[in-house]
């Protein structure tokens, strides 16, 4: 049996898919893409944070 060629083919859709999400997060505007993988992304001074004092 060969499964070299359907393999490929699932890798790079897979492969495809990670690089539109990533895009989708870095490109994208607040709220949009996922919420957690976003956190990565930004800056501490940009996110929100409560005031202790």
């Amino acid at each position: 049996m060969r499964l070299a060629g359907p393999l490929r083919i699932v890798a790079l859709i897979i492969i495809m898919g990670l690089t539109w999400i990533l895009v989708t997060i870095l490109l994208g505007g607040p709220g949009v893409g996922l919420p957690r993988i976003q956190q990565f992304f930004t800056s501490p001074e940009n996110s929100v944070t409560a005031d202790l004092r």
